[in-house]
């Protein structure tokens, strides 16, 4: 039986992730680094389709604009 501390320590471990994630793109983006925004989205593509992915040239392109304009 599932107790809520092992949904809590799922959940928690979850946005744990989520902050490592943004914070190495947050890094990424700072220093223009086109090679790691590029792995970063592949691997976002990879986690929403649930298979391995490559994120091309208009996946880093689009998530750069987007980042920029944020």
């Amino acid at each position: 039986m599932i107790e809520d501390d092992d949904i809590s320590r799922a959940v928690e471990a979850g946005r744990r992730r989520d902050a490592e994630y943004v914070a190495r793109l947050d890094d990424a983006v700072q220093n223009r680094d086109e090679t790691a925004i590029e792995h970063l989205a592949g691997r976002a593509v990879t986690r929403v389709l649930g298979r391995a992915a490559e994120a091309g040239f208009d996946v880093v392109r689009h998530v750069w604009n987007w980042l920029v304009g944020h």
